[in-house]
Protein backbone atom coordinates (compact mmCIF):
# COMPACT_ATOMS: atom_id res chain seq x y z
CA UNK A 1 0.00 0.00 0.00
CA UNK A 2 2.84 2.08 0.61
CA UNK A 3 2.72 5.00 -2.38
CA UNK A 4 -0.75 4.27 -3.10
CA UNK A 5 -2.07 7.63 -1.85
CA UNK A 6 -4.11 9.09 0.55
CA UNK A 7 -7.62 8.28 -0.83
CA UNK A 8 -6.52 4.30 -0.36
CA UNK A 9 -5.55 4.84 3.20
CA UNK A 10 -8.36 6.49 3.84
CA UNK A 11 -10.40 4.09 2.29
CA UNK A 12 -8.97 1.16 4.00
CA UNK A 13 -8.93 3.06 7.45
CA UNK A 14 -13.08 2.99 6.73
CA UNK A 15 -12.82 -0.62 6.46
CA UNK A 16 -11.19 -1.57 9.05
CA UNK A 17 -13.03 0.51 11.30
CA UNK A 18 -16.57 -0.55 10.12
CA UNK A 19 -15.92 -4.10 9.41
CA UNK A 20 -18.38 -6.57 11.19
CA UNK A 21 -18.15 -10.31 11.84
CA UNK A 22 -20.32 -12.49 9.82
CA UNK A 23 -21.90 -16.37 11.17
CA UNK A 24 -18.87 -17.77 9.32
CA UNK A 25 -16.60 -15.89 11.84
CA UNK A 26 -15.20 -13.76 8.81
CA UNK A 27 -14.86 -9.92 8.40
CA UNK A 28 -17.36 -7.79 6.16
CA UNK A 29 -17.83 -4.50 5.13
CA UNK A 30 -19.97 -2.64 2.86
CA UNK A 31 -18.56 0.00 0.68
CA UNK A 32 -20.73 2.33 -1.27
CA UNK A 33 -18.66 5.23 -3.44
CA UNK A 34 -21.23 7.37 -3.60
CA UNK A 35 -21.58 7.70 0.59
CA UNK A 36 -17.59 6.93 1.00
CA UNK A 37 -17.09 9.38 -0.94
CA UNK A 38 -19.26 12.01 1.12
CA UNK A 39 -17.73 10.86 4.27
CA UNK A 40 -14.36 11.13 2.90
CA UNK A 41 -14.62 14.02 0.95
CA UNK A 42 -13.47 12.58 -1.97
CA UNK A 43 -14.67 12.43 -5.83
CA UNK A 44 -17.04 8.99 -6.43
CA UNK A 45 -14.31 8.24 -9.37
CA UNK A 46 -11.64 8.54 -6.68
CA UNK A 47 -13.29 6.50 -3.96
CA UNK A 48 -13.77 3.68 -6.57
CA UNK A 49 -10.48 3.59 -7.63
CA UNK A 50 -9.27 3.61 -4.44
CA UNK A 51 -11.58 0.40 -3.75
CA UNK A 52 -10.16 -1.14 -6.80
CA UNK A 53 -6.50 -0.96 -5.63
CA UNK A 54 -7.28 -2.69 -1.83
CA UNK A 55 -9.07 -5.36 -4.80
CA UNK A 56 -6.06 -5.73 -7.05
CA UNK A 57 -3.27 -7.84 -6.89
CA UNK A 58 -0.19 -6.41 -5.02
CA UNK A 59 3.37 -8.09 -5.18
CA UNK A 60 4.75 -6.20 -2.93
CA UNK A 61 2.28 -6.96 -0.19
CA UNK A 62 3.46 -7.46 3.41
CA UNK A 63 0.92 -10.44 4.28
CA UNK A 64 1.23 -13.21 1.69
CA UNK A 65 -2.47 -14.87 0.80
CA UNK A 66 -5.01 -13.63 -1.81
CA UNK A 67 -2.07 -12.39 -3.86
CA UNK A 68 -2.24 -9.15 -1.48
CA UNK A 69 -5.33 -8.22 -1.82
CA UNK A 70 -7.02 -5.93 1.10
CA UNK A 71 -10.16 -6.60 0.08
CA UNK A 72 -12.57 -8.64 -2.25
CA UNK A 73 -15.60 -8.22 -3.14
CA UNK A 74 -18.68 -10.43 -2.87
CA UNK A 75 -21.68 -9.22 -4.32
CA UNK A 76 -23.28 -5.52 -4.42
CA UNK A 77 -21.82 -3.06 -2.24
CA UNK A 78 -20.27 -5.96 0.49
CA UNK A 79 -16.81 -6.63 0.40
CA UNK A 80 -15.02 -9.34 2.35
CA UNK A 81 -11.98 -8.58 4.51
CA UNK A 82 -9.09 -11.15 3.34
CA UNK A 83 -6.89 -9.89 6.82
CA UNK A 84 -10.03 -9.45 9.14
CA UNK A 85 -9.07 -11.76 12.02
CA UNK A 86 -6.01 -10.25 11.88
CA UNK A 87 -7.21 -6.56 12.43
CA UNK A 88 -9.93 -7.20 14.58
CA UNK A 89 -7.19 -8.60 16.67
CA UNK A 90 -5.60 -5.78 16.55
CA UNK A 91 -8.77 -3.96 17.56
CA UNK A 92 -9.82 -6.21 20.61
CA UNK A 93 -5.86 -5.61 21.55
CA UNK A 94 -5.60 -2.07 21.34
CA UNK A 95 -9.07 -1.71 23.07
CA UNK A 96 -7.92 -4.28 26.07
CA UNK A 97 -4.74 -1.90 26.54
CA UNK A 98 -7.19 1.27 26.70
CA UNK A 99 -9.75 -0.38 29.25
CA UNK A 100 -6.22 -1.33 31.39
CA UNK A 101 -5.38 2.00 31.24
CA UNK A 102 -8.66 3.47 32.21
CA UNK A 103 -8.75 0.96 35.12
CA UNK A 104 -5.12 1.65 36.01
CA UNK A 105 -5.54 5.82 36.02
CA UNK A 106 -9.16 5.28 38.27
CA UNK A 107 -7.20 3.14 40.56
CA UNK A 108 -4.32 6.00 41.17
CA UNK A 109 -6.99 8.44 41.63
CA UNK A 110 -8.78 6.62 44.13
CA UNK A 111 -5.17 6.08 45.84
CA UNK A 112 -4.76 9.60 45.31
CA UNK A 113 -7.94 10.53 47.10
CA UNK A 114 -7.58 8.32 50.20
CA UNK A 115 -3.94 9.85 50.43
CA UNK A 116 -5.19 13.33 50.23
CA UNK A 117 -8.13 12.50 53.07
CA UNK A 118 -5.86 10.58 55.39
CA UNK A 119 -3.18 13.81 55.32
CA UNK A 120 -6.95 15.47 56.09
CA UNK A 121 -7.08 14.11 59.12
CA UNK A 122 -3.43 14.21 60.20
CA UNK A 123 -3.36 18.10 59.55
CA UNK A 124 -6.43 18.37 61.44
CA UNK A 125 -4.97 16.27 64.38
CA UNK A 126 -1.76 17.89 64.70
CA UNK A 127 -4.13 21.77 64.26
CA UNK A 128 -6.29 20.32 67.27
CA UNK A 129 -3.85 19.53 69.21
CA UNK A 130 -1.62 23.20 68.59
CA UNK A 131 -5.24 24.63 69.36
CA UNK A 132 -5.02 22.53 72.63
CA UNK A 133 -1.54 23.51 74.00
CA UNK A 134 -2.65 27.12 73.14
CA UNK A 135 -6.08 26.86 75.10
CA UNK A 136 -4.13 25.60 77.64
CA UNK A 137 -2.32 27.84 78.45
CA UNK A 138 1.25 28.00 80.32
CA UNK A 139 -0.67 26.67 83.47
CA UNK A 140 -2.00 23.67 81.22
CA UNK A 141 1.98 22.89 80.81
CA UNK A 142 3.87 20.31 82.96
CA UNK A 143 7.53 19.30 81.69
CA UNK A 144 6.52 20.45 78.32
CA UNK A 145 3.54 18.38 77.70
CA UNK A 146 -0.22 19.00 77.62
CA UNK A 147 -2.07 18.31 81.04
Amino acid sequence: MVGSGAPVFAVMSYVVSHMSPARDREEYVTLNPIELGAILGERVEVVEEAIGKLCAVDAMTDTPGHEGRRIEKRSGYEYWVVNGRYYREMIDEEDRREKAAVRQRRHRERVEMERTRMLGKKLRGIREEKEGVVAGGVEGLVGGAVV
